[in-house]
């Protein structure tokens, strides 16, 4: 499997995993890569002591990406840790399910991995769009049109 996943939480993913391997096997294919990508299903204190760490943010956020710059594996493209309070949260906050939240997170996340950012308005613009087309494959509309 192209996605090596690691729950730490209560959060059940067993309705959604088949879902979350495809959507990452899909964008590595588009992206012709071979690579794997780890992701790691965390908390929000996990997520602080993460952004802590690496972003010297002393907060939770909802996804961090850490691509792999030649210190991992060759075969592994990078990592992805998805805050699982934050999927609720956000979930709840714009009347989604979290199945639709935590999949949009998790190809926001590999698209980080490819180097895409959201930094410049035209950046933001080209990652939004592959979310919006990769998700559609999943019945997601748009998640930029939410209400929050």
């Amino acid at each position: 499997m192209p996605l090596n996943i690691f729950n730490n939480t209560d959060l059940d993913i067993r309705s959604f995993k088949s879902e979350m391997n495809k959507l990452v096997d899909k964008l590595l294919k588009d992206m012709n890569s071979k690579q794997n990508v780890n992701l790691n299903i965390v908390d929000d204190a996990e997520m602080q002591k993460l952004n802590k760490t690496f972003r010297n943010k002393d907060m939770p956020t909802n996804v961090l990406a850490f691509p792999n710059i030649g210190i991992g594996a060759d075969d592994e493209l990078g990592d992805i840790a998805i805050n699982t309070d934050a999927v609720t949260r956000e979930s709840n906050q714009q009347n989604i399910t979290t199945r639709d939240r935590f999949l949009h997170l998790l190809a926001h996340g590999t698209l980080h991995l490819f180097g895409y950012d959201h930094k410049e308005n035209n950046e933001a613009e080209a990652m939004e769009e592959l979310e919006i087309k990769y998700l559609k494959d999943f019945n997601i509309r748009n998640p930029y049109t939410y209400e929050i």
